[in-house]
């Protein structure tokens, strides 16, 4: 929280009145991208981009924004997860297409863990033509869902040994599960259901994505599942960001990063606009598609190279940046391969190669560095 606002909530009343002062023009482009880069990865007050605005927010009601009318387009999909990693970029791509989006960005947002999340009274607000809604979406028609929301995180929140965290997972997922698949299933919504490649691992986090799974199996359709693998992209860092989102922070913050690993494990990564890209085309082909599809590059990249892909991507950007790793093995994982079998992989594919994909996360923590330089301090 951000004093009594979010910054969610902050960033989009700071935008609708930049809009106005500019008599409906749009703001600039770069000053816009980050303002947004901004809002997405810290957790602290405004900057000096949003600053003049910040003061003037005061008047405004505080509000819950659930529904985004945005287009004339009938079609309204539902984002069950919009303020995660992937949520985010598939927010971008549906607006870009033209849907409406109703949407939970997270458990601050909307707890999708309460019984009965969905069918509370309905409470509005008006904010520039945002109509927010505090969990009742049975008043809007919905035509698809992306179910992303879960308890999930990178290989450091995933293979925690810390018990509390291990039971959290189960226990928060199976919660989340316990309400939003019956309402989906009830309403008869098709929906998209955002799996792993480690639903196979016998941690906490497989056995959730695989109950999941099973679940959707038995509802004849209705939901399609995409396991992804290794999803990578600018994000929060914390105890649930990825790998390569810490690296690229250490390397913006100090100039070197450390691993906590010797690096020989290999993984597949793939670029968080690209499975954006895969959920979008997954959705528009839904019927045609098998009960699971893998979404990955299919090229298997060990730790040690990946960190010379983000190397090579610093010095493209004029930046220091060395990885230095550990002794230490990574948790053994049984070495899978993506099954490449769905129509799906006949019309998408990936298009961020590893360094590119590097060089974008890279620009954004400097792109969010650079506005934190410039913010007033509070007082």
């Amino acid at each position: 929280m951000t004093g009594r606002y979010t910054r969610s909530e902050v960033f989009k009343m700071s935008f609708a009145i930049q809009i106005m002062k500019n008599g409906g023009d749009e703001i600039g482009e770069r000053k816009f991208a980050r303002m947004r880069i901004y809002h997405r990865l810290t957790a602290v007050g405004p900057p000096s981009c949003c600053s003049s605005t910040w003061r003037s927010v005061g008047s405004w009601r505080k509000q819950s924004s659930a529904i985004e009318f945005l287009h004339e387009k009938n079609q309204t999909v539902l984002v069950l997860g919009s303020g995660g990693l992937v949520g985010q970029e598939v927010v971008r791509w549906l607006r870009q297409n033209g849907y409406n989006i109703a949407h939970v960005r997270n458990r601050l947002h909307i707890d999708l863990r309460e019984h009965g999340f969905i069918d509370r009274k309905r409470r509005k607000y008006e904010l520039t033509g945002y109509l927010g809604a505090l969990g009742v979406f049975n008043g809007t028609k919905i035509d698809h869902c992306m179910f992303l929301a879960c308890e999930v995180g990178g290989s450091k929140f995933i293979e925690s040994s810390a018990q509390n965290l291990q039971l959290g997972i189960i226990e928060s997922n199976l919660r989340i599960y316990q309400n939003v698949l019956p309402w989906l299933a009830d309403r008869k919504i098709p929906f998209t259901f955002t799996s792993s490649y480690l639903q196979g691992t016998e941690n906490s986090y497989g056995v959730v994505k695989r109950l999941g799974e099973q679940w959707i199996r038995n509802l004849d359709g209705l939901g399609k599942t995409l396991r992804l693998w290794n999803v990578y992209g600018a994000e929060a860092i914390g105890l649930k960001s990825h790998v390569l989102s810490d690296w690229a922070q250490q390397c913006v913050q100090q100039g070197s990063a450390t691993s906590r690993t010797d690096g020989l494990e290999e993984r597949q990564f793939v670029h968080v606009s690209d499975v954006a890209d895969a959920l979008g085309v997954a959705m528009l082909h839904h019927q045609a598609l098998p009960s699971e599809t893998d979404i990955s590059t299919g090229e298997w990249i060990n730790m040690r190279t990946a960190a010379n892909e983000l190397e090579m991507a610093a010095r493209q950007k004029s930046l220091d940046c060395h990885v230095s790793f550990s002794e230490t093995p990574a948790t053994h994982r049984e070495r899978l391969s993506p099954k490449f079998n769905s129509m799906l992989h006949e019309i998408w594919q990936p298009q961020v190669s590893l360094r590119d994909g590097c060089r974008r996360v890279l620009e954004s923590y400097l792109d969010a560095a650079d506005c934190k330089k410039e913010e007033i301090p509070s007082g």
